[in-house]
């Protein structure tokens, strides 16, 4: 049986791979069981993150491994956040921080009653498998789709508000 190493400290993540690999002759293991630290995710795309990933834990461990970098890039905002979708609110920032800070950012930028037309987004995802020393093959999808900072949010009266506020019009 193959041995792979799934390049993330995230056991959400490890287990989540198991279930999609469960069918094929392959062990998968994280970064904690083969005692290699995480590289920083110095790359401007997803993809070179993904390789960096990939490639500095199979050359650490000596085995195969895959590895995945993904977010969101909003076209209003320039791509952002991009590669910085889990920090984008800050490093210890946790999924509510993040979008809260996107829906302040898009609504700065959308004309007054835009944000219920949304903004063309899309989902990035890449993966990427490397050989110890060996060659890397990265891939990359999208799910295209718009964003828009009217997630339906309760108002007192049971009513669904706007999350960008506007005053003097």
């Amino acid at each position: 049986m193959l041995t792979l190493v799934l390049a993330t400290t995230n056991p959400g993540k490890v287990r989540e791979f198991r279930a999609l690999l469960a069918d094929l002759p392959v062990r998968i293991v994280g970064l904690a069981e083969v005692d290699v630290t995480p590289p920083a995710e110095t790359g401007r795309t997803f993809a070179e993150n993904a390789a960096l990933k990939a490639v500095h834990a199979a050359d650490a461990s000596g085995l195969p491994a895959l590895a995945d970098d993904s977010g969101l890039e909003v076209d209003l905002l320039g791509g952002a956040p991009g590669v910085h979708s889990a920090r984008y609110a800050g490093p210890a920032a946790d999924d509510e921080a993040n979008r809260r800070r996107l829906v302040r950012e898009l609504c700065r930028r959308l004309p007054p009653g835009g944000e219920e037309g949304g903004t063309p987004a899309r989902f990035r995802c890449a993966l990427a498998l490397a050989r110890p020393r060996g060659p890397v093959t990265v891939v990359e999808g999208a799910c295209e789709g718009w964003r828009s900072p009217n997630r339906a949010a309760p108002a007192a009266s049971g009513t669904t508000r706007s999350s960008c506020s506007r005053s003097g019009g």
